[in-house]
């Protein structure tokens, strides 16, 4: 069930190995496997993180293949704008 608390959206991106996990998701739309293997994670990490987005409503797993929801579409896309702004931080 998602999360109503935008602190728990922000606390399920927050570190690098789940923004890992939520950007991969976001590209490829990976089996757990393929998933595990592109994050270098160990498992407890994994499934740590993968928990975490699913509990925020980020995204979902249907037919062993994970994908981005509707909210977690919305997220994605904003946390592209925060990231170029980063990128271009020097320029403004």
């Amino acid at each position: 069930m998602p999360s109503d608390s935008h602190a728990e959206t922000l606390k399920a991106i927050s570190d690098d190995k789940s923004l890992l996990v939520f950007k991969t998701i976001a590209l490829t739309s990976p089996d757990s496997s393929s998933l595990q293997h592109k994050t270098k994670l160990t498992r407890k990490q994994y499934y740590t993180r993968t928990y975490r987005l699913i509990r925020a409503g980020l995204i979902k797993r249907r037919n062993g293949k994970y994908f981005l929801t509707a909210y977690g579409k919305i997220i994605y896309d904003a946390q592209k704008i925060i990231e170029n702004a980063h990128t271009n931080l020097r320029k403004l």
